[in-house]
Parts: structure tokens; sequence; C-alpha cells
């Protein structure tokens, strides 16, 4: 039944992937690698100290773990890494403090990446 189950987020991830996917370049230090990522809602805010308004755009990436490979080997996202779509680039990094910079969406599968980041260019 589990197989089943495994099989069946693999074809979702795969078919959600096709329907609203985008290429996207994943980098840490000098490795990268493209692969296709589901932009979703992250966090945005403004923050206000002394006489500056500082904006700050967060956009949450899903992808198949399987497709983060980096110099060969699957890797986990870790915070500082980059993702650059087009001319927009986001670091990767947690949502507060205490919390992971990913979660997996498909526990206890761990297929499917829902990864943290915010824009700095």
């Amino acid at each position: 039944m589990a197989e089943h189950l495994q099989a069946d987020r693999a074809w979702a991830a795969a078919a959600l992937a096709r329907a609203a996917g985008v290429p996207i370049t994943y980098t840490r230090g000098g490795h990268s690698v493209t692969l296709t990522a589901v932009p979703t809602a992250g966090q945005s805010g403004i923050a206000v100290e002394q006489r500056f308004q500082l904006a700050w755009e967060g956009m949450d990436w899903l992808l198949t773990a399987a497709d983060l490979v980096l110099d060969g080997a699957v890797v986990l996202p870790e915070p500082g890494d980059r993702i650059r779509r087009l001319m927009a680039v986001y670091e990767v990094m947690a949502p507060a403090v205490g919390e992971q910079c990913f979660v997996y969406r498909d526990q206890p599968f761990k297929t499917l990446l829902r990864i943290h980041a915010k824009r700095v260019q």
C-alpha cells in the first residue's frame, strides 16, 4: 500500500511541475543545477527602522528532492544557497528564527521539498 501511495505522490509532483513549473538555477558555492520548480507565495513585508523602509519579497519553491543534485550528489537546501529565476535572485533562508529553510511537503516519503527564500536581487 505504501508503495502505491509513494508512486501516486511522485506522479502528482511530476504533474504539478509540468503544469506550473518554471526553470530555475540552484547554486551553492561553485556548483549549480538547472531544474524545474514551482514558485509559491512566500512571506513579504516592509520593516520601518528609524527613517528607512526596508521591503522584502519572499518566495517559496516546490521541487522534487531527487532533482537537487550538486557536484554529483543529492543534497538538501542550506541557508545561503541561491535560486535564480530569470533576472531575480533569491537566497535560501529560514522564514523565522528556530525554523528550517525547507520542509518536506509529503511526510513520510520526503520526495517533495518546499524551500523558503527571499529575493536579494
